[in-house]
């Protein structure tokens, strides 16, 4: 019987009265079912979670194999005997594929920049991105043997992903990020029918595992495109599936990823090992501007350090680092030393003042060694860099948001300003 899964009901603890009662039947089918099918003892081993007590009669399911239980079951409507089929042939497939095995073998090295898995969503599920853009695609899926490598390290990226989730907290989807920076539209046959594999391998044997799936960076014509066609589609499509051009990518990445889980390559702290607890967030209005201080007492003297010699005046590193979902925030790092002996030095503050203008450009990342002095001003939507401090003083980053009614009346910003580690 097919039973209504409208709502977020279908869940471990959200079942409704007729879904837990399939979950039963599907449960005391398991015995014979699974004692059909020539399976070894190390064949039940479902994404880390062990089925093979539920292969006896008047077995009861863990927290856990129930999670796994109603992935199959979601999928197919609640319709035992079709989410049975489908167990069966995912355990099946397993075997035969040799899922097992991807972890010990040797991947390709050019497949390392086609795929990450890296931070989690605001939901705690993991994320893997997938690079179409720095593909070289005769190095990838040239040879007889090119396609079947790539989709034995496609499906060794998600399995990474999965050993990442919780089943017992109820963390249990991967959410994919699929980048076209740089692509062509352009995919021979051996490209389309290798893509289409994966595709259908994920359908078929990773059941409701996908809580969002965002395309990003991709060309203006395929934009427009799924723009137009999505305004058909039913909510629950449109609220998985997103598709953005560059303009929108860092948006639509921040509605999903916190900053301190966004990789830096979209101007997130990922790689930058910041805790949440460190970046610092702010709404700005048009016009305003953000100002965080950090007060340098002294600089470092290496000769306290066990086997240094000794030097005076260290620099003290300090890391800074900007994320915002506007595109031309103007940022600007400045650094004022204190101007005698014994001075007082200006209180730690976050301020927000009025507009003001801008000075001189400032490539992002640049590392620079301050003793006088400074100040740089650049236009970008994200930045980060260090600063090696070799007097006492105060450095000082601003974040200014563009004036005018062709902007947004606000935005989200992410900063952050500390001693680097």
């Amino acid at each position: 019987m097919t039973v209504d899964t409208s709502s977020n009901s279908g869940y471990v603890d959200r079942l409704t009265p007729e879904q837990e009662r399939n979950l039963v039947v599907l449960t005391k089918g398991l015995p014979s079912l699974l004692s059909s099918n020539s399976f070894a003892q190390n064949d039940f081993l479902l994404w880390g979670v062990d089925l093979s007590s539920l292969s006896s009669e008047g077995a009861v399911a863990s927290r856990k194999q129930n999670v796994i239980l109603l992935k199959f079951l979601r999928a197919r409507s609640f319709d035992v005997e079709k989410a049975s089929t489908m167990l069966i042939d995912c355990l099946k497939w397993r075997k035969d594929f040799k899922v097992a095995n991807l972890d010990t073998e040797d991947h390709p090295s050019y497949l390392k920049k086609c795929g990450i898995v890296a931070g989690r969503d605001k939901h705690g599920n993991p994320v893997t991105y997938n690079f179409y853009g720095g593909m070289d695609m005769q190095e990838v899926f040239g040879g007889t043997d090119g396609p079947e490598k790539f989709i034995r390290w496609r499906i060794w990226l998600m399995e990474a992903a999965i050993k990442a989730l919780d089943f017992e907290s109820g963390i249990e989807h991967v959410m994919q990020v699929h980048d076209y920076d740089g692509a062509s539209l352009r995919r021979d046959a051996v490209v389309k029918a290798s893509t289409q594999k994966i595709i259908k391998l994920f359908q078929d044997y990773y059941p409701e595992f996908l809580p969002a799936k965002l395309f990003v960076n991709v060309p203006k014509v395929m934009e427009v495109m799924y723009g137009l066609f999505s305004a058909f589609s039913d909510p629950a499509t449109r609220a998985k599936f997103n598709m953005v051009g560059h303009g929108r990518t860092r948006y639509t990445l921040l509605q999903h990823l916190d900053v301190v889980q966004l990789p830096t390559r979209y101007g997130g702290f990922l790689d930058l090992g910041v805790e949440s607890t460190e970046a610092s967030k702010f709404t700005v209005r048009s016009g305003e501007r953000i100002e965080i201080r950090k007060v340098i007492s002294e600089t470092e003297d290496e000769s306290s350090r066990e086997g240094s010699k000794p030097r005076a005046n260290a620099p003290k590193k300090i890391q800074w680092a900007v994320c915002s979902d506007w595109s031309d925030m103007t940022i600007r790092i400045s650094f004022t030393p204190s101007t005698a002996a014994g001075q007082t030095p200006p209180t730690e503050s976050t301020s927000v003042a009025a507009s003001q203008s801008s000075s001189t450009s400032l490539q992002n990342g640049v590392e620079v060694e301050l003793a006088a002095p400074y100040s740089c001003t650049f236009k970008v939507p994200f930045g980060s860099g260090i600063l090696n401090v070799k007097v006492p003083g105060e450095v000082a980053l601003s974040l200014e948001a563009p004036a005018g009614f062709l902007f947004s009346s606000e935005s989200h910003v992410a900063c952050f300003l500390r001693n680097a580690k």
